[in-house]
C-alpha cells in the first residue's frame, strides 16, 4: 500500500479541506503541512523499503494487469516525491504569511494538495493513459492557482496556459493512442518489451516531445512560463519552477525515452537541439527583464535546457547529470521565487529598477549562496 498512499493522502486531505475547513485558513493550513510532512517520512521510509525489496508494483482492487491501475515504485519515482513534498512543505511553510494577503486562502491550499496528488499520480504511473489522467489533474489545479488573485492579467495568463495545455495534451493523447494501436497495451512494462517499432514510431516521438516539451518549458513551447509566473503567488511559482515542469515534462521525457523505448535516436537528437536552443534563449531573455520573477523564469527555462541537453546526450552519466541537475533546481528555484516573494511583499513592486534594497541578512545570504550555485561557483551544487 506505499504507492497509493502517495496519491490518496494529499488528495483526501484537499477533499476535507474543501468540505470542512471553509473560512478556516489556519487549518487548511495546518492540514496541508501535516499531508506534506508525512509524504516526507514516507518517500524517505521507501528508500528504505526499496533498498531491501527492490522495484515495488501495486495494481489496485487486486486485478493484473492490462484490466488495472498499475502504480510502480522505483528509486527514480520516489526521488521525484521527495522533491514534490518537500517543495510544497516549503511552499505552504512561507504562504502562511505571503498568503494573508489574499482572501479565501482555504481553496489555495486544497489546489496545493490537489496539484500533490497530480504530479504524484505521474511520477508513479505504470501505463500511459495514467500518466495522461494524473498530467490533467494537476493541470486543472494550475490553472485555478495561476489565476487565485482574480485581476484581469492572472485570467489572462491562466487562460493562455490552459488553451495551450489543451492543445498540447491532445498531441499527447494522439500518441497514446497510435502507440496502443501499435501494441495493444498502454501498460509501459509491456510496451518496452514489445518495442514498437511502426513506420509511424516517430511522429508517435514528435507528439510526445512537443505534449511534454510544453510542459518542460522547453524552447520554443517556453513562452508560457514568464506569464505564469509573473500572475501566481511567489509559493505556487516555486511550485511549478521547482517541481512542476520537471515531473510533467522532463521526468515523463525520461521515463519515456529511456525506460520504455530504449534510447530511440531520432528523439535524443531533437532534445539536444531543443535543450541547446533553451539555454541560449532562455539565458539571453532573462538579461532585459526587469520583473524579478519574469527573470527567474528565463533562467528556469535555460536550466531545463541543460537538463534536457544532457539527457539527450543518452549515456549513463548524462542522464545521472539529468536527474541530479533536477533535485539541484528544484532546491535553487524554491530559494529564488521564495526570496522573490519576500521582496515583492517588502518592495511593494517585482520591477528591480524601482526597489530600494532590503535589509535582511536572511535574504541576502540565501540569495547570495543560491546565485553562486547556479552560476556553477564549487563547492555548490551547480558546479
Amino acid at each position: 500500500m506505499i504507492a497509493p498512499s502517495f496519491v490518496i493522502i494529499p488528495l483526501i486531505a484537499a477533499l476535507a479541506i474543501t468540505l470542512i475547513a471553509r473560512n478556516k485558513p489556519r487549518f487548511a493550513e495546518l492540514v496541508t503541512l501535516a499531508t506534506t510532512a508525512c509524504l516526507i517520512v514516507l518517500s524517505l521510509s521507501t528508500f528504505l523499503v526499496l533498498n531491501r525489496q527492490g522495484i515495488m508494483l501495486y495494481e489496485f482492487s487486486g486485478w493484473q494487469i492490462p484490466y488495472t491501475i498499475s502504480l510502480v515504485v522505483d528509486h527514480f519515482s520516489v526521488l521525484l516525491v521527495s522533491m514534490v513534498s518537500l517543495l510544497v512543505f516549503a511552499a505552504t511553510l512561507f504562504s502562511h504569511h505571503y498568503m494573508r494577503i489574499y482572501g479565501g486562502s482555504w481553496n489555495y491550499y486544497s489546489l496545493i494538495l490537489f496539484l500533490t496528488t497530480g504530479m504524484n499520480g505521474v511520477a508513479f504511473s505504470g501505463d500511459l493513459f495514467n500518466v495522461f489522467v494524473f498530467t490533467e489533474i494537476s493541470l486543472f489545479a494550475s490553472f485555478a492557482l495561476i489565476s487565485f488573485e482574480g485581476r484581469a492579467a492572472q485570467y489572462e495568463a491562466g487562460f493562455k496556459y490552459a488553451i495551450m495545455s489543451f492543445v498540447t495534451s491532445t498531441f499527447i493523447l494522439f500518441g497514446i493512442g497510435s502507440i496502443y494501436s501499435m501494441t495493444s497495451t498502454l501498460t509501459l512494462m509491456h510496451i518496452a518489451y514489445i518495442s514498437p517499432e511502426a513506420m509511424g514510431i516517430n511522429v508517435v516521438y514528435a507528439l510526445f516531445i512537443a505534449g511534454f516539451g510544453f510542459k518542460a518549458a522547453l524552447f520554443p513551447f517556453h513562452f508560457w512560463l514568464p506569464d505564469v509566473h509573473s500572475s501566481a503567488p511567489s509559493p505556487v511559482s516555486a511550485i511549478f519552477s521547482g517541481v512542476l515542469i520537471k515531473v510533467l515534462g522532463a521526468y515523463a521525457l525520461i521515463r519515456l525515452f529511456f525506460s520504455v523505448f530504449d534510447s530511440p535516436r531520432f528523439p535524443l537528437e531533437v532534445l539536444l537541439v531543443m535543450g541547446t536552443a533553451s539555454m541560449i534563449v532562455g539565458a539571453v531573455m532573462a538579461i532585459p527583464q526587469n520583473d524579478i520573477k519574469r527573470m527567474l523564469a528565463y533562467s528556469s527555462v535555460s536550466q531545463m535546457g541543460y537538463i534536457l541537453l544532457s539527457c539527450g546526450l543518452g549515456t549513463p552519466l548524462g542522464i545521472l547529470g539529468a536527474v541530479y541537475h533536477m533535485l539541484n533546481h528544484s532546491l535553487l528555484k524554491g530559494i529564488f521565487f521564495f526570496n522573490a516573494g519576500a521582496v515583492e511583499k517588502h518592495e511593494g513592486t517585482r520591477n528591480m529598477d524601482l526597489m530600494k534594497g532590503v535589509r535582511n541578512p536572511i535574504l541576502y545570504t540565501t540569495t547570495l549562496l543560491g546565485s553562486m550555485s547556479i552560476s556553477g561557483i564549487p563547492p555548490f551544487g551547480g558546479f
